[in-house]
């Protein structure tokens, strides 16, 4: 990952050495890690190019292909693939990007806004990553050089920042491939730096790294397997794991493929990758609905809030396979704790809205915008209500109209209807107080 990815086929010299920019510019070295070489690695199937005078091998490789049974993809990228078009990146549906920030602390990817801001755009999970020196700087000051570069925030579509921890790269001054650091003295840099991750976001940092070298240069600690794992293995297998880790969350399996940069997978469901993105902040969500159609697709989506207050939707993908039912969550927005909330289309426009009474008795409407995106699934409230405290509200078609009114039961278990006018959408409070029922009245 620090060394950047190819886009494209692999091409060697007369000599067999790869022609490849490394991720600050250099070439690769000749003598490839050894998780790229011996029995296990991919086969390449190779031609030989003849352009004028000049003879090129042009070689693909068979592990391109994405592995079978795994089908939330994503990719790598730095400053080596230029800038990328998202919109056909997007055209491929992968479903998570991350993105190089820094190096050290004399390097940052001044593509990494771009890249980000694109994959968020095209609605890609997004991370950011840092390239670490571990031989050049403490891992607190990289951390830090890190986090004020990547310009974290919690908006539940960001993955958890994450520290590439591997070989120096091809043109590095750092010794290969420890940076000349004693294993307990690489444990303790790593440690400091996502220490201060959690410290500075409040998230438990990822990290990638290569079984090989974490073996190596780590004296094969176990101490991190709390840390999500993005693991680097182009063999054809993500395992075996570095000690600690049971399980992994993103496997990067090439270098090259229908994607910029590198390839890879998530382990899980689209719905996990979405917990990792936004819920581990989180305690457990409650449903709101299940039933209506903020996104105004004909197709029911779910809402949830949480503990905090958070509201979220859980758009529907119309399929019915395991772990596809719903995309990922998308915030609708927060501070709802402990709040009467209701959804339905008052606005008749087929799109549901958000009906919100909060403790004070005030009973807003925030009509829907018919946009899955963070913070825009709906418009800004609308006072529709005041004096409302202690009212239990539904939503009921009772006047015939397409779209439902507002049904308020107070505790002596009189029933009162607001009749919700064509006006609500500007703002208007719905028509006037009816009373329709008499004390005793139940649901």
């Amino acid at each position: 990952m620090g060394t950047g990815a190819r886009s494209g086929p692999l091409v060697l010299d007369r000599d067999g050495a790869e022609l490849r920019n490394g991720h600050l510019g250099p070439r690769l070295p000749r003598r490839p890690p050894s998780f790229l070489t011996g029995p296990g690695a991919a086969a390449l199937i190779c031609v030989v190019v003849l352009v004028g005078a000049l003879t090129a091998l042009i070689c693909t490789d068979e592990a391109d292909a994405v592995p079978e049974g795994y089908t939330v993809t994503g990719l790598d990228v730095s400053n080596n693939q230029g800038k990328i078009n998202w919109d056909s990146v997007a055209s491929r549906r992968p479903y998570f990007s991350y993105a190089k920030v820094s190096e050290g602390t004399g390097f940052v990817d001044q593509r990494f806004a771009e890249n980000n801001a694109g994959a968020k755009r095209k609605g890609l999970y997004a991370g950011g990553y840092h390239y670490a020196l571990p031989d050049k700087s403490s891992g607190k000051v990289q951390a830090d050089f890190f986090l004020d570069h990547a310009k974290y925030t919690n908006d539940d579509r960001t993955l958890p920042p994450m520290l590439d921890i591997e070989w120096p790269g091809a043109n590095s001054d750092s010794p290969s491939p420890c940076y000349g650091l004693p294993d307990a003295t690489m444990v303790s840099w790593i440690r400091e730096f996502v220490d201060r991750v959690r410290v500075r976001t409040g998230r438990t940092a990822m990290i990638y790294t290569n079984t090989n070298w974490w073996n190596q240069c780590t004296g094969k600690n176990a101490s991190f397997g709390k840390n999500p794992l993005f693991i680097a293995n182009y063999s054809g297998s993500p395992t075996p794991l570095p000690p600690g880790w049971g399980n992994w969350a993103i496997w990067q399996y090439s270098d090259s493929g229908p994607l910029p940069g590198d390839q890879g997978v998530f382990s899980g469901s689209l719905n996990e990758l979405a917990a990792l993105a936004g819920t581990e902040r989180t305690s457990a969500h409650r449903v709101v609905s299940s039933k209506a159609d903020l996104t105004g697709d004909s197709k029911p989506d779910v809402v949830t809030v949480d503990r905090s207050g958070v509201l979220r939707i859980h758009p529907s993908t119309g399929r019915g396979a395991s772990g596809t039912v719903t995309a990922g969550a998308v915030r609708i927005a927060g501070g709802f704790s402990g709040m009467t909330l209701l959804v339905g289309d008052l606005t008749g426009d087929s799109k549901a809205d958000l009906v919100v009474l909060d403790r004070s008795g005030v009973t807003r409407l925030f009509p829907s915008t018919g946009r899955a995106r963070p913070n825009a699934v709906v418009g800004n409230g609308l006072r529709i209500g005041s004096g409302w405290a202690g009212l239990k509200l539904s939503l009921k078609n009772v006047a015939g109209k397409s779209q439902p009114d507002l049904v308020g039961k107070d505790g002596s278990g009189i029933v009162r209807l607001y009749a919700v006018t064509e006006k609500a959408a500007a703002g208007s409070r719905p028509g006037d107080l009816s009373k329709i029922g008499t004390s005793g009245w139940v649901e």
